[in-house]
């Protein structure tokens, strides 16, 4: 039973990828994750400066989900090529997530990093750092322009991260297509807050947070759904997976492939051959060859 993937001209041995944001501003913590069974793994959100984020607190734990406001903090540029160096050397499938205030800087950062890279992944949505750019997501012809502009500067594929916006999902998705995108991911956070009854204020350092964990999959999973009826190119899906099953629900609704995130802090990185060996069992006990036939299968009623 073959669980090997293909999304454009990357070939991944299995369908998990580390999604951007966990475990993934150094090398060694990148190259353990791809030993630990991920088919891939995409760093975290890379700016052309070093970024230090919010202060604490960054995170609320609703015990169904996450919100977190970290504020995209990263190193920089220039460290995270020498780190990248590191984890290619070592023949890992790499994706590297980026962010910037316009399209120049995004041209910028993809011309530094392609050489040092498999894919990249646009960060067009974050929902916690609104003053860099990233409300472009939620703009069609912001992502086409942006993602053109990229994938002409770019030697490797273009994935674009868009937000779980469910009715607008397919013109985004559309968009990015039309812009030369190889895949998209779906979706990134949903924007959201937490007060504190008793300070009568915001928890959370930026106000508004990210949600991210189980409280996001199911819209997660109607963006995957929606786009799927219209692109051609391949979905990552991405929000609130934490077993095969979730996994396989984003496959039959048109994923080719999945990104964990939140769960890797209750299930650790051992969810990633988890999902593998459930997927491979479910496949050999419904005579399925590979998971490619499982892909989409939800739309036919």
């Amino acid at each position: 039973m073959s669980i090997n993937i293909s999304l454009g001209t990357l070939a991944l041995r299995n369908p998990t990828i580390l999604a951007s944001g966990v475990l993934g501003t150094t090398a060694s913590s990148l190259i353990r994750v791809y030993k630990s069974g991920a088919g891939a793994v995409v760093s975290k959100s890379i700016s052309i400066k070093p970024n230090e984020g919010y202060k604490t607190p960054v995170i609320v734990d609703l015990g169904y989900g996450y919100i977190n406001s970290m504020g995209l903090p990263n190193p920089g540029l220039d460290e995270m090529i020498a780190e990248f160096k590191i984890v290619k050397s070592r023949k890992v499938k790499l994706f590297g997530s980026i962010f910037a205030s316009d399209i120049d800087e995004f041209k910028y950062l993809a011309s530094k990093l392609t050489d040092y890279v498999d894919a990249l992944e646009l960060n067009l949505s974050c929902p916690t750092k609104i003053d860099v750019g990233l409300e472009m997501g939620k703009i069609p012809w912001m992502v086409e322009e942006v993602t053109r502009e990229v994938c002409n500067t770019s030697k490797v594929p273009i994935i674009v991260k868009l937000p779980p916006l469910v009715t607008l999902i397919n013109d985004l998705a559309l968009a990015a297509e039309d812009g030369g995108a190889s895949a998209v991911t779906l979706t990134n956070t949903a924007k959201a807050m937490k007060i504190d009854v008793f300070s009568k204020k915001p928890i959370l350092q930026g106000v508004y947070g990210g949600l991210s964990g189980k409280a996001l999959k199911p819209i997660s999973l109607a963006c995957v759904f929606e786009a799927y009826k219209v692109l051609s190119i391949p979905i990552i899906g991405c929000g609130g997976i934490y077993s095969w099953e979730d996994a396989l629900e984003y496959i039959l609704a048109g994923a080719k492939a999945i990104q964990i995130g939140s769960a890797i802090a209750t299930e650790g990185l051992g969810i990633f051959k988890k999902i593998c060996f459930g997927i491979k069992k479910y496949l050999k006990e419904n005579s399925i060859n590979k998971i490619d036939d499982l892909v989409g299968i939800a739309h036919r009623r």
